[in-house]
């Protein structure tokens, strides 16, 4: 009832002024989000919208720049490293064909193929390439926990120098049978010999397992051998991830936020921090 003697024309404009405010509302909205994204370091003082660097914050901030472009290089390095020397993993012939069928080390090096080092801002600690180098970690330790056990499951079948081994129980099984009788005929001899022809039934199967553990291109070892056979040690994995908490305790912050955070420095040293130019020219 209130606009009833309003022109249309009047209406028209009108409309259009509330449109340009929400569009100008969400504009400053998006400078606000963009500036509180940034991840920087609690020591590093955050200049105004007029202001800048001192000398002393100026050389910091390009050391610090210098330190994460190296330590940059150097991951992007080991995870080109590392997918080239898992890349038998990362063929659809062997990931058919995987470790208990979970797949799982494949899977981690797909995602691992997708990362960068700076990534858009937002994404969660769960996607983020710090989070896909501890799932690496863990699969990795995780084989490597396979792989001893393995092992230690073929020694205990086919060690003859272990007393607790399957071999010698037999052996120690047969030479209780020869004390049993001295005879070479009668039911008590040929039950023994029954015995025997058991028993060399078991030491058929106890090989055929054996070799299923490790004796063949497919055996369960050959094929953690392969995943293990990979150039990268834990050593070097854990050497990483433990520099890169260094890092990140340095400037603190949390590790999974190490690269936005380098992402910001850059910003603020280069001025291309545009939001702190454009909000108070948005906000009037």
């Amino acid at each position: 009832m209130i606009d009833m003697g309003v022109s249309d024309e009047v209406k028209l404009r009108c409309r259009k002024i509330r449109e340009e405010y929400k569009d100008a509302r969400r504009y400053t909205r998006q400078l606000k989000r963009d500036l509180e994204s940034r991840v920087l370091p609690p020591l590093l003082e955050i200049r105004d919208s007029g202001g800048g660097f001192d000398e002393e914050q100026l050389e910091l901030l390009e050391h610090w720049i210098d330190e994460l472009d190296e330590f940059e290089t150097r991951i992007m390095h080991f995870c080109g490293m590392i997918l080239t020397q898992y890349n038998e993993l990362l063929s659809d012939e062997y990931s058919g064909n995987t470790i208990s069928g979970r797949n799982t080390l494949p899977s981690i090096l797909e995602k691992l193929k997708q990362k960068l080092w700076i990534e858009k801002r937002g994404i969660s600690d769960d996607s983020s390439l710090f989070s896909i180098l501890l799932e690496l970690r863990e699969e990795v330790k995780s084989v490597e926990a396979q792989l001893v056990a393995a092992q230690a499951a073929y020694d205990r079948l086919t060690s003859p120098s272990s007393p607790d081994s399957v071999v010698v129980a037999l052996e120690n099984v047969r030479n209780l049978l020869y004390d049993i009788t001295r005879d070479d005929s009668g039911p008590l001899f040929d039950k023994v010999e029954e015995t025997h022809e058991l028993l060399n039934a078991v030491e058929t199967s106890l090989n055929k397992c054996a070799r299923s553990i490790d004796g063949s291109s497919d055996s369960l070892i050959s094929v953690l051998e392969k995943v293990m056979c990979s150039g990268i040690s834990m050593e070097m994995i854990d050497g990483i991830i433990a520099d890169w908490n260094s890092l990140a305790r340095k400037h603190g912050i949390s590790p999974y936020s190490l690269p936005n955070c380098h992402a910001s420095l850059r910003d603020e040293l280069d001025g291309n921090v545009e939001a702190l130019n454009i909000l108070p020219e948005a906000e009037n």
